[in-house]
């Protein structure tokens, strides 16, 4: 769905019944074009919803358009309605983030503005729904449902004090003082970084009387009991989209965006006890033993049905490395709360006079500390006893386990299962994967067919192919937990590329809500479908599960590679405010992280911030010596047109004598060369290249077609389409590098789509439908969203060759992937279709964001200069001088040392700068 009729389908999802008038849609959506325009690019954004929403009934009305409620529905409507109803609990479950969160229109003011005015109404109709509820719960002594609402309102409103007030006062007649405190503190900091301001006195003095136990809060008592604690708010995902007689339009679909809010909540079903398994004392004299029975036990524990088990794993990424000796029991306490557990496991393993094992366990609240049960377990040996201990413990919950057995999904080698879970340590809590891999290889030499222990060597050292610890992994799932066959699946099917991988990572993430890597899984593979909105509703949950990743507390830091990931999926969205906001978040926790500093630095280069992005690379190296900041401030360069100071960095950088950045020295120098028109130069470099790989064994840079890749674009620019359709037909041949099929489905159909491209510069259509037809056929069979829409560039390429340019713009329209990270020839060509239909500021708006990608969007299939070009003929024909006039300057001093061949359209731009500056009265450019 394209911006413009998803902007339509909110304004009307938000006018309900009343509708709204034709005239006034076309104000909102295209206020430069005439009465006539206007209505009929509003009856093709109909035509397109309809099609796209496979619903012909979709709209009613003919001169007050309205969408019919039998068909659709809109969650704003809902919310509203409820609301109506007076029944707040129902809206709030629906708004969970600001509407139409990094959603934007290029020159559309009044819809801006009306976007503007509707998020901050539906905004403030949550707050004080959400201050409602949680104030009422308080009256009523429910002191656990006002934790959960005031929660809710300080996620929504994270500045607001009278809402932090309420959520200590909660939280204390609760019985957590620690918290409230933690959260009083919390927000007081927050005020100091956000507006530089302290916290108001209710909000200190609160803090004093609680860390004191004075004043009149009145906490209550507990029963006895397995307790759940805070029942919490249910997470926000999106919804699963689904075939119905109803379509319904929700939250991350299409109009509030799930939002910081969502991620509050991962924790226990309130009738569901998660249960961690901490410290056991190890007296039995054996190295390793106690770990490796927690681990058992953990593993076997999480089968049981209606009971949810915290990971040995998930607990040793948040547990880090213990400061001092015995500290580890209360270390696991204290990570057991953050975690969400509610109940913790600790105990002690003897070894009785004969050899056999004796297992003391004690099961604990953990927000209380009472004892909520004793246990002792004898057995012959480890096996034996984590098997009773799982079914006296899931006998305490009134559910039978007699015959669950470790070993029937784990191994049956006690060597190779302590050798697995000092691989856990080294990898989680040591940082050091080598060695981890070291212990897992170690453990699948004693038993090759132990699943999750080449399932943590092969992501540690991820590769394809049937000889990979992954592949070895899926071979072994069917032996594995259920959690962990989801698990190894979802990695897999990452990693392959395979279709599947949304389903997989949904399915782990609603059954292993506490765990994060159903929700990790399900961001990435949203991301790279094309939802990105709803991969960032996923990975917030993430974020909001690694708050100890965050500060630093544990060695791995998955909340970061999330937020990470978050920007990322906002800069494919084109909303570079959203993905620097993002960016600057991660940054606040990680101050020292290399990896912080370069995502900030990339979207600050993206919205041509040039200087704070220079600043930025230079943070990098400073933290990250070993990278240098040339293989970032060389792209940076060229970005900014100083092709003479990039020059100068990679010449440097060529002579390092590094292998691997002078590969990426001479990659980013054909980059240059190719924006400056020297192709010539680009070629005999990217041959060089080429030669130098087939020579070696194996490319520095990776897969040995890249230099392939690289010669194969320049032959195109340089006028030479048919060779370059014969150089990326040849490059077909590496898909045989890969044996699943989703990843062989992605290779060609990058290679079949150049090809494709390349013939019709030729004037060579003949293939081209028939290139289109396989796309369409192979696409689906990649998880990459891009692969599913290449065929749709095709089918344009055909119908603009045919000289029906408004037909190609609709093909093209679909192919688009991401407006910033996609096949950028698809912008332009989409630009040439919008020229030749007399609409240059539509092609203005589909060029620009081509501009604000990463140069690998852009270097490899058009080049900046080009784009400019356009940019400059659009905003020409568009009547806007001055902005043409900035990019015809680009073009001239781009192209002043370029091949003959460039010679007459650097006149042809060299002109109309001239005139263009001579009409405005403008300062002459030197030619």
């Amino acid at each position: 769905m394209q911006r413009k009729t998803l902007a339509l389908l909110s304004l009307l999802a938000a006018a309900g019944k009343n509708g709204l008038s034709r005239d006034k849609l076309v104000a909102y959506l295209w206020p430069e074009s005439d009465a006539e325009h206007g209505r009929s690019l509003l009856k093709q954004a109909c035509y397109a919803l309809r099609r796209d929403l496979h619903e012909h009934e979709l709209l009613l009305g003919a001169t007050e358009l309205r969408l019919n409620p039998d068909v659709i529905t809109s969650d704003v409507q809902v919310f509203e309605e409820a609301l109506r109803a007076g029944d707040r609990s129902r809206a709030v479950e629906l708004y969970c983030g600001p509407f139409l969160d990094g959603f934007y229109l290029n020159e559309a003011e009044e819809f801006e503005r009306w976007v503007e005015d509707q998020r901050a109404r539906l905004a403030e109709q949550a707050r004080d729904a959400l201050e409602s509820l949680a104030s009422a719960a308080a009256a009523s002594d429910d002191a656990r449902a006002a934790v959960a609402w005031w929660r809710r309102l300080t996620a929504l409103d994270p500045l607001n004090s009278h809402a932090a007030v309420g959520l200590m006062t909660a939280l204390a007649a609760l019985g957590e003082r620690g918290a409230a405190i933690d959260h009083g503190l919390a927000h007081a900091a927050f005020l100091q970084a956000e507006l530089h301001a302290a916290p108001p006195s209710a909000v200190t003095e609160l803090v004093e009387r609680l860390r004191h136990g004075s004043g009149d809060l009145v906490v209550k008592s507990r029963d006895r009991g397995a307790v759940a604690g805070p029942e919490p708010v249910r997470s926000e995902a999106p919804p699963r989209r689904r075939r119905s007689a109803r379509v319904s339009l929700i939250t991350a679909g299409c109009l509030l965006l799930v939002g910081a809010g969502i991620a509050l909540s991962i924790g226990a079903h309130h009738s569901t006890p998660v249960l961690a398994v901490g410290a056991i004392r190890d007296y039995a004299g054996t190295a390793g033993s106690a770990p490796t029975v927690a681990e058992m036990l953990a593993t076997n524990l999480a089968r049981v049905p209606r009971l949810q088990v915290l990971s040995t794993a998930r607990f040793y990424e948040l547990l880090g490395t213990v400061k001092g000796p015995g500290q580890e029991s209360t270390e696991m306490t204290r990570v057991a709360r953050a975690a969400r557990a509610n109940q913790l496991l600790e105990g002690a393993l003897y070894r009785r006079p004969g050899g056999r094992l004796r297992l003391e366990l004690q099961r604990i609240d953990v927000q209380s500390g009472v004892v909520l049960g004793a246990y002792a377990i004898e057995g012959g040996d480890a096996f034996a006893v984590a098997d009773s201990a799982t079914a006296v413990l899931a006998a305490s919950f009134g559910v039978s386990a007699d015959t669950i057995r470790v070993a029937d999904v784990t191994t049956r080698s006690f060597a190779a299962y302590r050798l697995y879970v000092a691989g856990l340590r080294a990898f989680y809590r040591e940082e050091d994967p080598a060695g981890a891999v070291r212990m897992f290889e170690a453990a699948l030499a004693e038993d090759s067919t132990f699943a999750m222990a080449a399932y943590y060597a092969g992501l540690i050292n991820p590769s394809s192919g049937p000889k990979s610890h992954l592949t070895q992994a899926v071979r072994l799932a069917a032996h594995a937990s259920d959690r962990e066959r989801l698990l190894i699946r979802a990695a897999w099917a990452r990693e392959a590329m395979d279709p599947g991988d949304l389903a997989i990572a949904e399915t782990l993430a609603i059954r292993y809500p506490a765990e994060p890597d159903g929700h990790y899984f399900e961001g990435i593979a949203r991301l790279w479908r094309g939802d990105f909105l709803g991969a960032v509703a996923a990975l917030r949950v993430v974020v909001a599960m690694d708050s100890l990743g965050l500060r630093g507390a544990t060695v791995r830091c998955r909340g970061c590679e999330a937020l990470g990931n978050i920007a990322l999926a906002y800069e494919m969205a084109a909303s570079l405010s959203a993905a620097e906001r993002t960016a600057r978040e991660l940054l606040r926790f990680q101050p020292r992280s290399s990896g912080a500093w370069l995502g900030l630095g990339v979207t600050l280069e993206h919205s041509d911030h040039y200087e704070e992005a220079a600043r930025a690379y230079d943070s990098v190296a400073r933290f990250a010596p070993q990278i240098g900041s040339v293989v970032f401030r060389a792209p940076l360069e060229i970005r900014r047109g100083n092709f003479a100071e990039a020059d100068a960095l990679l010449a440097g950088e060529e002579r390092s004598g590094n292998p691997h950045r002078r590969w990426g020295a001479l990659y980013s120098e054909i980059l240059s060369l190719r924006y400056q028109g020297r192709l010539r130069e680009a070629l005999a470099v990217a041959r060089m290249l080429r030669a130098s790989d087939a020579a070696s064994a194996a490319s520095p840079s990776g897969p040995p077609y890249e230099a392939g890749l690289l010669e194969a674009e320049v032959l195109f620019e340089m006028g030479h389409p048919r060779a370059a359709a014969a150089l990326f037909d040849s490059l077909a041949i590496f898909a045989a590098e890969w044996r699943e099929p989703s990843r062989v489905a992605r290779h060609l159909c990058w290679m079949l789509t150049h090809r494709a491209t390349a013939l019709a510069a030729a004037g060579d259509t003949a293939l081209l439908q028939r290139l289109a037809d396989s796309l369409e056929v192979l696409g689906p069979q990649s998880s990459y969203g891009r692969d599913r829409r290449l065929h749709h560039h095709v089918r344009g390429l055909l119908l603009l060759a045919r000289g029906r340019p408004a037909e190609a713009a609709m093909e093209f329209r679909q192919a688009v992937f991401s407006p910033t990270y996609g096949y950028t020839r698809t912008n332009l060509e989409l630009a040439r279709a919008l020229m030749a239909m007399g609409s240059p500021r539509d092609a203005v708006a589909v060029l620009q964001p081509a501009l604000r990608g990463p140069l690998d969007a852009s270097n490899r299939y058009v080049t900046h200069t080009e784009l400019h070009e356009m940019l400059a003929r659009a905003f020409d024909s568009a009547g806007e001088g001055d902005s043409a006039v900035a990019h015809y300057r680009w073009v001239v001093h781009a192209w002043r040392r370029a091949d003959p061949e460039f010679q007459r359209r650097r006149d042809f731009a060299w002109r109309r700068l001239a005139a263009l500056e001579g009409r405005l009265g403008l300062a002459r450019s030197n030619p």
